[in-house]
């Protein structure tokens, strides 16, 4: 009987062993994730202060004639997009024409004389050579050729300053513009300087802003560039 005692003790041990090795819990492993997180720091509040402001083209510029006269034709009105020379206004060029054609005249009649001074200067060489001209004669001569090549050349800037002063009744568009106003009107007399008409040039806008002094020390950058208006940040 003790030994089938001892044997059944066993046998419950060996059990009760059993049990607790199925009863022990496996390990379960830490799962790490990723956390997204910001760092908070303390900064001074920001104010917003609105203020007005005048918008202006980038570039701006006064077309005048550069001499004067009467007013013929006015080819573009406001708001009218100009391109490089467009013809903006054009004044009465007849007595600059005029101008031309004495010129053109002078001219002609001076270099006339200037080959008659050059052929006698030639000729009075010749004789000079032959001892039948004097020294003087030989000099008189030429001088004269000299004098009438120095009326040519004088003569032939006045032609250049005429047709110049002739392309001044046109004016015309430097660049690519908009017609901001136009000062004239047809039969007009203007002066020379005078303003015919102003254009706007450029993408960029220019804005002018008045702020006042108790401010204008705080402000620390342009936090948005608008169209017409800029927004500045103050601390």
């Amino acid at each position: 009987m003790q030994s089938v005692s001892i044997k059944a003790l066993s046998m419950v041990l060996a059990a009760l062993g059993v049990v607790t090795a199925c009863s022990k819990e496996e390990p379960i492993e830490e799962v790490i994730r990723p956390v997204r997180y910001i760092d908070v720091k303390e900064t001074p509040a920001a104010q917003t202060r609105t203020f007005a402001g005048t918008a202006k083209a980038g570039v701006e510029a006064n077309l005048s004639f550069k001499v004067g006269g009467t007013v013929q034709r006015v080819q573009v009105k406001v708001g009218y997009p100009v391109s490089k020379g467009t013809l903006i206004a054009e004044s009465d060029p007849a007595d600059f024409e005029l101008k031309v054609e004495e010129a053109q005249a002078g001219l002609a009649q001076a270099r006339a004389e200037q080959r008659n001074a050059q052929a006698n200067y030639e000729r009075v060489q010749g004789l000079y050579e032959n001892n039948n001209a004097s020294r003087s004669d030989l000099d008189t001569a030429r001088a004269g050729a000299e004098s009438a090549s120095a009326s040519v050349r004088s003569i032939g800037k006045q032609l250049e300053r005429a047709r110049a002063q002739l392309g001044y009744t046109r004016l015309t568009a430097k660049d690519d513009c908009s017609i901001a106003t136009v000062d004239v009107e047809v039969n007009e007399n203007v002066s020379a300087g005078q303003r015919v008409a102003m254009v706007t040039c450029g993408g960029a806008a220019e804005v002018e802003v008045g702020v006042p002094e108790s401010v204008i020390g705080r402000i620390v950058v342009c936090a948005q560039h608008l169209l017409s208006s800029v927004r500045p940040q103050f601390f």
